[in-house]
């Protein structure tokens, strides 16, 4: 998956960030590695863009089998901002993928990062994408070639497993896209368990 969203980001972003993606200049997107950071990390995309107003900023996707808890959001945010030396003020744009849990769909969520006396007085906003709850159908719809990979995650109003699955490849190969781009969509659809 994470090889995936690194490949397919503007399309990510467009789906969780459609507010902000006219003003990213997706030419100037590049991948940090995160790899021997911490082995925490691993299902993490760490990347940088450039906004319209030439500043540099950092999209964090986070992904999740499990929706965690807000306690849990908090520790690992805090924890990505201290091991990516992130600094307060800087243009970051946050996101969970989640496969179970949470509140279906895309949802604007906050998490406190700060707290003094139990009251949170730092709190950061990020983006929610529980795909557990969404409905394929309107995923299979849009535009973006990696929400048609998602959809093979995501229950179906109308279709039984297996239509969903070949609507999902079909509407995949049908796409003008490179071949390389156009198996790792496959592969994540192949991969539902």
């Amino acid at each position: 998956m994470k090889e995936l969203l690194q490949a397919f980001l503007p399309d990510y972003l467009r789906i969780v960030e459609p507010d902000l993606v006219d003003h990213l200049d997706f030419a100037s997107l590049s991948f940090r590695d995160v790899e021997g950071l911490a082995p925490d990390l691993q299902d993490l995309v760490v990347a940088e863009v450039s906004t319209c107003e030439k500043e540099r900023a950092t999209v964090l996707v986070l992904i999740a089998a499990e929706a965690p808890g807000p306690r849990d959001v908090a520790r690992r945010l805090k924890r990505l901002f201290d091991v990516l030396e992130i600094r307060l003020g800087r243009p970051v744009l946050m996101s969970f993928l989640l496969f179970r849990g949470g509140r279906p769909g895309v949802n604007l969520e906050t998490a406190p990062v700060s707290a003094l006396r139990g009251l949170a007085n730092v709190q950061v906003y990020y983006t929610a994408f529980s795909l557990e709850g969404s409905t394929a159908e309107y995923y299979l719809e849009r535009p973006e070639p990696l929400a048609w990979a998602l959809a093979a995650w995501m229950p179906s109003r109308r279709l039984d497993r297996s239509t969903l699955l070949e609507a999902c490849r079909e509407r995949i190969r049908a796409a003008d896209l490179e071949l390389a781009l156009r198996r790792l969509l496959l592969d994540a659809v192949a991969a539902f368990p």
